[in-house]
């Protein structure tokens, strides 16, 4: 198993490169960490490692934190800890606040660190979890294709997955193996998250009818994500088609009215999926599709602050405007305060 995970690790690393390890300090985390400890120097590569403290969990976060410094610190690797605050908004959960969150801090740390490249742990169940998750959820062939191997993350730098073919199974042998000791997390037992009800109730359900559900769907995610490589190809010639310019500031481009109704539905739907925002769904899609048929001025909202907005030639997807109200702002009396191109005066006098 150690040697599995070494050279999957190994296949990843390339002389010269500069890598941020993403390490939460749980089992996965610090299997990924110490493997690549292992064959960084070997490489011709540098390691790093960043931790992430969403600070929702109090002093287990925290020594979190002190653990993966101290173990950091005895390996000599540099380490760089984040704390973010996880708000809702917009109607999103927290899980995927805290996911936004968490990669907006580690591409923070492949800045920091001047490094090209960040690695995550996630693994082979990981995978499955995802594509069910993606499938309850709504999502059309690009979610249900699971977690990419790699993919460009923030200008020069990708994000690699090297323990993407290995099992939780595999990476907690490798720990005892290695005497590699680990964090537990009290909240991946908790059934609040939806992730962890399919991990812990869903599962093992889908493994009672069939034993080997998890190779069946890793097959499937593997011969869909052949199927997506085509389909993109198609999708973003139609797009480039497609694409007129939009005279809003906040939705600069814009899908042709006219050009959207000739593509075959299945089309239609995988083009405008390019331009929504990463959460959106199939019940988004179709909204904005809908506004084929709509009024000119016609909007709808989407995830993470988007709109979608009917043109009188087209359908502009992008931001939400910015709001028009006036913050609340005191004025001296007698005097005059400015907002923006406003001004207001202010006087008194008697009645």
């Amino acid at each position: 198993m150690t040697d599995k995970i070494l050279h999957l690790c190994r296949q990843t690393l390339q002389p010269g490169d500069r890598i941020v390890a993403a390490v939460s300090g749980g089992a996965d985390s610090m299997c990924l960490a110490h493997a690549l400890h292992q064959v960084a120097t070997a490489c011709g590569a540098k390691l790093f490692v960043a931790h992430v403290n969403h600070q929702l969990r109090g002093e287990a976060a925290e020594a979190d934190a002190r653990y993966v410094c101290a173990w950091a610190a005895k390996n000599g690797l540099p380490r760089l800890v984040i704390r973010v605050n996880v708000r809702r908004e917009g109607g999103q959960s927290e899980e995927n606040i805290a996911r936004q969150q968490r990669y907006q801090a580690l591409i923070q740390a492949c800045q920091h660190f001047r490094a090209n490249k960040l690695a995550t742990a996630h693994h082979a169940d990981d995978q499955v979890e995802t594509f069910l998750l993606n499938l309850l959820r709504g999502s059309g062939g690009r979610g249900l294709q699971g977690i990419p191997r790699e993919r460009p993350l923030d200008g020069e730098t990708k994000l690699i997955r090297p323990l993407l073919a290995v099992t939780r199974a595999e990476i907690e042998a490798y720990c005892l193996d290695n005497q590699v000791l680990w964090r537990t997390d009290a909240t991946n037992d908790s059934l609040s998250y939806q992730r962890n009800r399919i991990r812990l109730q869903l599962l093992p359900q889908l493994r009672a009818f069939n034993p080997g559900i998890d190779g069946v769907l890793l097959n499937t995610i593997e011969n869909l994500h052949g199927d997506q490589v085509l389909l993109d190809g198609i999708t973003r010639e139609a797009l480039t088609k497609l694409t007129i310019t939009s005279p809003l500031p906040f939705a600069p481009q814009a899908l042709s009215v006219q050009g959207l109704r000739k593509l075959d539905p299945a089309l239609q739907n995988r083009v405008v999926l390019e331009l929504l925002p990463e959460f959106a769904g199939v019940k988004h899609i179709k909204a904005v599709l809908a506004l084929l048929d709509g009024q000119t001025g016609a909007s709808v909202d989407l995830p993470e602050g988007g709109r979608a907005y009917r043109l009188h030639d087209g359908i502009a997807i992008g931001e939400r405007p910015p709001s028009r109200q006036i913050p609340d702002t005191q004025v001296p009396i007698p005097g005059q305060r400015r907002i923006g191109n406003l001004f207001i005066t202010a006087a008194a006098s008697e009645l």
